[in-house]
Formats: structure tokens, C-alpha cells, sequence
């Protein structure tokens, strides 16, 4: 009996994986790293910037799972129309690799302003959570209380807009001796992501 040849085999294996895999690029931006494919580079990029209480916060860079700063179309609330799905990550500061602070949007997907005017106020179908101290291990979580998220540009690659709000402590971290928080000046121009993996 014979056999194949199995150096050729797995050569031939290796060649397909590696064509398969493609050139990638890894480069670190702020809080999170762009990896992707050379071609589709350009496109993952994304930055973002607010005042929290009076403290400047910025982020970019997409991570290689596309769950920090890309954005995603999923179903609405009981299957009715299409909700955009978003995290934006920053750092405490510019130098730091770890994300500090992030802020999750849904809202629908549709260009103009959403709003609501309290917690409890859900004729938009939209919301905010402002998540802080991140990097420290001590993560402590606000809901928006009342809150504008208007989305300026929205293609099929990217999206644009800005927000502003006002937070209050959530019941599940009660422990923060700070009880509110407000953000002001939000803008953000981020992709929409490619990957299948949509975040929580």
C-alpha cells in the first residue's frame, strides 16, 4: 500500500491557513489596539471625546473583537425595527493602555436626535450607561438619568454624532460616595463593526 506524502500534505496545509489568516496590522492608539487586515485598516479607526464633570475623557481605536468603539445593528425592543448597539472606551489618561472609563449607547438606528427627559422616560427606546474606575478594579455604574444622543451621519462603514447627559449611581455599585455625574460636549466618529460578536 501506498502512502501519501505527508510533508507535501502538510505544506500544503500550512500555505492554506496562512492564506487564509492574511497580513494583519497591530498597532496600539489609545485604549484599545486596531487589529485588522491592511485593506480594512482605514475603515476601523475611531475616537471619541466629552467633558465628565468638568474632566476631559478621550478614546480611540477599535479592539481586534470590534466591542470598544464599533458599532452595531441589532433588533429592537421585541423584534420591532433596529436598535444601534454601542461601548466607547477611554483611558484616565492619554499614556495609559487600560480603559478607565465606558460609556454603552442604544438607541434606534436613525439619524437625528433620541432623548429622554428621566430614568424612567422610555418613548425613545434609547439609553446610557456611564461605567468609571474601570483600571482600578472598583468599577462603579450610572444610568442615565436625562440624556441627548444625536446621530449626525450614519452610513453603512461609519457613524457620527454627539451626546451630553446627566447620570445617577447605580443601585448595583451603591458604595461611591459620588452619587451623580453629567457629561458634556460627547462627540464620537466610529465604524461600524464587521464582526459577528455582539456585545452585551
Amino acid at each position: 500500500m501506498k502512502y501519501p506524502n505527508l510533508s507535501f500534505a502538510f505544506l500544503f496545509g500550512c500555505g492554506i491557513l496562512a492564506a487564509c489568516m492574511g497580513p494583519k496590522g497591530n498597532t496600539r492608539t489609545g485604549d484599545a489596539s486596531v487589529v485588522a487586515t491592511d485593506a480594512s485598516a482605514a475603515d476601523l479607526q475611531a475616537s471619541f471625546s466629552a467633558s465628565l464633570d468638568g474632566v476631559s475623557i478621550t478614546g480611540n481605536g477599535v479592539d481586534e473583537m470590534q466591542q470598544q468603539n464599533a458599532a452595531y445593528i441589532v433588533p429592537g425592543p421585541d423584534g420591532v425595527g433596529k436598535t444601534l448597539l454601542f461601548y466607547l472606551w477611554a483611558t484616565k489618561n492619554g499614556a495609559d493602555i487600560k480603559a478607565n472609563y465606558s460609556i454603552r449607547f442604544y438607541l434606534p438606528a436613525e439619524q437625528g436626535q433620541h432623548s429622554a427627559k428621566r430614568y424612567d422616560d422610555h418613548s425613545c427606546n434609547c439609553g446610557m450607561t456611564l461605567n468609571t474606575d474601570i483600571a482600578t478594579n472598583t468599577v462603579t455604574r450610572y444610568g442615565g438619568n436625562a440624556f441627548t444622543i444625536t446621530i449626525t451621519s450614519m452610513t453603512a462603514t461609519r457613524i457620527t454624532g454627539t451626546f451630553s447627559g446627566n447620570f445617577n449611581l447605580s443601585p448595583d455599585t451603591p458604595n461611591s460616595p459620588r452619587k451623580t455625574a453629567t457629561i458634556t460636549d460627547g462627540k464620537f466618529d466610529i465604524p461600524m463593526a464587521t464582526s459577528k460578536l455582539i456585545p452585551s
